[in-house]
């Protein structure tokens, strides 16, 4: 049985006028599809590409509308499905894989590798140096590789950032460290530590976005800490010659040939791959976020807008070019599909 909060029941009694033309913009050309709470990833990609055709639902609401136009639609958060909710979006994209005039789909499910397959896959492959273990899995203590850290399996953190662990009794008591704050180890993974600091002595984390079959160099963030998310603003103003390194790697472009790679074994077709460089030249992935944070322009540090902007534009573009040449479709949803 279907249990539909107040929320929810107020959109229906509204007469469904809830629609991704009228709540997250125009509708009928890219739509993407995210988690409840994950809608607001890409409000700034909406507004920078008006008038240009997104719209933006999350997955529960997307049961309301009774159908929607696209042309393109995008399956984000591929890690934050649950294995009933793949399920369900897989009966529901093949239902609109065969009608008529199907829209383009990208991270159709359940073809996309979720983060911890991911990793694994790119250590067997040879892609990655570094193994990945599950941490309720008694066996991973004896066969992790030092030094390591744990991490959520399924989100960015849970708690403070992870510390580098350098034995099988630093592991023991990080475990009761969690306990204490209420933890589980569900859901936590245990990643072997790859070194992936350059010459200067910093840290660098290189990101792609991949837009169907477009690839975009998105940043180059220098740090450091080896656990590294982003510029710090002090860090600019100390190292302004870290911008100059980063124009470079948004004109040179470097390391598509591996990033490619990465891509086409996580059969991931729109996302954000970020990875190291590691010390023996080949690349270290950190992971591939099916629903990245795409920041407003005033969000980013005056000194990197103008190597920001073009970034915005090009996933903008690529995104209409994957729509230009298609005619929006009516998709429906398909009846007894709960």
């Amino acid at each position: 049985m279907t249990v539909y909060s107040f929320r929810d029941i107020w959109i229906r009694l509204r007469g469904l006028r809830l629609t991704p033309r009228y709540r997250y913009g125009r509708g009928g050309g890219i739509v993407f599809l995210t988690h409840r709470d994950q809608t607001f990833m890409h409000l700034n990609l909406l507004r920078r590409a008006r008038p240009a055709r997104f719209a933006i639902s999350d997955y529960p609401r997307l049961k309301f509308f009774g159908r929607l136009k696209a042309s393109v639609v995008v399956f984000c958060d591929v890690e934050l499905m649950t294995a009933e909710e793949e399920e369900r979006l897989a009966r529901l994209a093949a239902s609109w894989a065969a009608t008529q005039s199907p829209p383009i789909m990208l991270n159709r499910p359940p073809k996309p590798q979720r983060r911890y397959s991911l990793l694994k896959t790119l250590y067997q492959r040879g892609v990655n140096n570094a193994n990945i273990f599950r941490l309720d899995d008694p066996e991973s203590l004896d066969k992790v590789r030092f030094p390591c850290f744990i991490r959520a399996e399924n989100s960015h953190l849970f708690g403070d950032a992870p510390k580098l662990l350098f034995d099988r009794g630093d592991i023991v008591s990080e475990m009761d460290r969690m306990k204490q704050n209420g933890l589980t180890t569900y859901g936590k993974v245990l990643c072997e530590f790859e070194e992936t600091g350059e010459e200067n002595g910093r840290y660098v984390k290189y990101s792609y976005f991949k837009v169907g079959g477009s690839l975009i160099a998105a940043h180059r963030y220098e740090g450091e800490e080896w656990f590294l998310k982003h510029y710090t603003d002090d860090y600019i103003e100390e190292n302004p010659e870290s911008l100059l390194r980063e124009r470079d790697f948004l004109t040179e472009q470097p390391y598509q040939t591996e990033v490619e790679m990465a891509f086409d074994i996580a059969n991931i077709d729109y996302g954000r791959i970020d990875f190291g460089k590691r010390q023996d030249g080949g690349i270290h992935v950190y992971e591939i976020n099916t629903n990245p944070t795409i920041l407003h322009i005033n969000e980013i540090h005056p000194k990197r807008r103008e190597l920001a902007a073009p970034v915005l534009d090009a996933i903008i573009d690529a995104f209409s070019n994957l729509a230009s040449d298609k005619h929006a479709s009516v998709l429906h949803w398909p009846k007894r599909h709960d």
